[in-house]
């Protein structure tokens, strides 16, 4: 998921593990153009050539990492890590700076535009056979909604991030409350829990969100949603600035004041949050439930005391929950070995590698395939098979039919323009109606921009996969 641990700013490395036969010397460096010390390879190293695969942080590519060496012996190429010096929405620049330095790039499906716009990855319709287990055996709103652009695939999932609802269920026991499945009964919560004496440190927290830069779209859209807005009507004119948009953004915003002032977290810092216990009640993604049960990388102080429901929902038919951001992996336009990448791609995307991975505290991928359900008995970080069952119970119902990033041509612009509203009325620097209707004139630019009758095409393509969900 999402996110990375340098809160926002991505420190710039590169590990290079070489040959095929142990670790090997490391590098570490900023990335293309910048100095770096390296270190010589002893003869022996140099069976396996580098496979360069670009993540936004360590967690994220943690898969390459620990499966260095089957990588090597399978495929003949190492994975050699990179990380540029920037936050993650300049991942794009690094990947053109790099040029042929570059065969697999992990983004979320949210940036698929920005990248296809450029000419910076290719399609994958070639490696992806839709009738071969290994395909499916992905849930149908991954395949969808995540490596899907238009009628090309452009990535495999890697990543399958779903939101949830967490609460402390000790103090909603002893404040008399029931887990809420509207946001009226969220906000009642929240305040409820807000003025209790039970959170340590004197905080006075209900509820937070993730309200970063390019982060905090999501909470509004995941309400706004719910009780049925919609992006745009059938001419492709925005509804964000609707009289549901304006008094969905007013209440979050009014909420965010009373119960939570000044705690726009990322994503990172609203987990530790959680886990110390001064935030009792949040929407967060799925990988929450299992950190919430580590004490060496999470120091968690909440184990067992954290529970996990659906987010709340109100509109007969309207999605419910999110699966924003994600990871997917996307191979390069310049990759001079482009059979190598989706070979190695498919392997560490394939039900045995990923069914590892989404059980570590280390790293940042949830599941995505039915054979990842399949097995809560796998997720070791829970005292009992039973919790982890629970856990994945909520995820199947959370994918029935969740909202998601826009992507279609122009996603990551309308998608800014949003974040760059919300952002300022969480923050108090204008209205609700004023900022979405800055928002809405912006959509309106980039909609003329790329032509209204080919983008209500994609919209309505995009509408569809979201209406299916999981089915």
């Amino acid at each position: 998921m999402r996110r990375g641990f340098a809160l926002g700013v991505l420190v710039g490395l590169l590990v290079v593990v070489t040959g095929c036969g142990g670790a090997g010397p490391s590098v570490r460096t900023a990335g293309p153009g910048l100095p770096a010390t390296v270190p010589e390879e002893p003869a022996a190293a140099k069976a396996c050539t580098p496979l360069y695969v670009v993540g936004d942080s360590e967690e994220a590519t943690r898969s390459f990492e620990l499966e260095a060496d089957e990588i090597c012996r399978r495929f003949g190429v190492r994975p050699e890590l990179r990380f540029p010096p920037h936050l993650t929405t300049e991942l794009d620049s690094f990947v053109r700076e790099a040029g042929d330095e570059v065969d697999l790039v992990i983004i979320p499906p949210r940036h698929l535009d920005l990248f296809i716009s450029q000419g910076l990855i290719q399609p994958v319709d070639q490696w992806i056979d839709t009738t071969d287990p290994w395909f499916t055996d992905i849930l149908p709103v991954y395949r969808n909604l995540y490596m899907r652009f238009g009628d090309r695939f452009y990535g495999f999932v890697y990543d399958g991030d779903t939101h949830l609802l967490f609460y402390r269920k000790d103090l909603f026991e002893r404040l008399d409350l029931e887990p809420p499945e509207t946001w009226a009964e969220y906000d009642a919560a929240a305040r409820a829990l807000a003025g209790t004496e039970y959170l340590p440190g004197g905080t006075r927290y209900g509820t937070a969100i993730i309200g970063r830069e390019n982060k905090a779209y999501m909470w509004f859209v995941e309400r706004y949603a719910s009780l049925g807005g919609k992006y745009f009507d059938a001419n492709m004119r925005p509804q964000v600035d609707s009289p549901l948009a304006v008094q969905v953004l007013e209440d979050l915003a009014r909420l965010q004041r009373e119960v939570a002032p000044e705690a726009l977290y990322d994503w990172e810092d609203l987990n530790r949050a959680l886990f110390a216990g001064t935030v009792p009640m949040a929407v967060q993604f799925s990988d929450t439930a299992r950190f919430s049960y580590d004490t060496e990388v999470w120091k968690s102080q909440v184990a067992g005391r954290l529970g996990w429901t659906d987010v709340p929902g109100q509109a007969q038919g309207a999605p419910r929950g999110g699966i924003f951001f994600g990871r997917v992996l996307v191979i390069s336009s310049r990759s001079r070995q482009p059979d190598v990448a989706a070979a190695v791609a498919k392997y560490v995307t394939s039900p045995e590698v990923s069914g590892r991975m989404i059980t570590r505290a280390d790293t940042i991928n949830d599941p995505y395939r039915y054979s990842h359900l399949a097995h809560p008995e796998q997720q070791t970080l829970f005292p009992s098979p039973d919790i982890a069952a629970d856990l994945y119970a909520a995820v199947e119902r959370s994918l029935e039919r969740p909202m998601a990033d826009l992507t279609i041509p122009g996603g990551w612009s309308y998608t800014q323009a949003l974040d760059r509203a919300v952002l300022k009325v969480l923050r108090g620097e204008a209205s609700a109606e004023e900022a979405l209707h800055t928002a809405a004139a912006e959509w309106e630019d980039i909609t003329n921009r790329l032509g209204r009758e080919s983008q209500a095409l994609a919209y309505r393509q995009w509408s569809a996969w979201v209406r299916q969900g999981n089915r």
